[in-house]
């Protein structure tokens, strides 16, 4: 109960008045004037087959996959066999690494939706990198 009592206090302590400071100050300062000017109409999105943007979301998301599925093998083995996981070094490692390739097929599927004129690429983005963990997800229920 102390830990999470410190915790709370440090946050109210720490980030709240920080944040008030750091919004004290940006609102004092002058707006940024853009380079150019923008449009209200957006702009014509050429057609897209439903087909190529299943594509953009399902198919990026193996790399990941691919990545993390040797560890989960260990992992699910030592759980549904009663063995103890070791190697959890190992997993941190995989882990980041999992987690530098989601960030990288998001970076690589936004561009090549920007690529194709479309502008509405933030659930493209998010889903690409996210259907990677529903790979592990659908993985993990097969292998039960």
């Amino acid at each position: 109960f102390f830990s999470m009592l410190l915790l709370i206090s440090i946050w109210f302590g720490i980030s709240v008045p920080l944040n008030l400071l750091g919004s004290y100050f940006g609102f004092l300062r002058t707006p940024h004037e853009m380079p150019a000017k923008t449009h209200t109409i957006p702009r014509e999105v050429p057609d897209q087959s439903l087909l190529k943007d299943l594509a953009f979301v399902f198919i990026p998301g193996l790399a990941p996959f691919c990545i993390a599925m040797v560890q989960l093998v260990f992992i699910l083995n030592s759980i549904w066999h009663g063995s103890i996981f070791h190697m959890f070094g190992f997993l941190s490692i995989v882990a980041f690494l999992l987690s530098l390739a989601c960030a990288e097929v998001g970076v690589c599927s936004t561009y090549m939706k920007l690529i194709q004129l479309d502008y509405r690429w933030w659930w493209f983005a998010f889903l690409s990198a996210g259907s990677s963990g529903l790979y592990l997800m659908l993985y993990s229920i097969s292998f039960f």
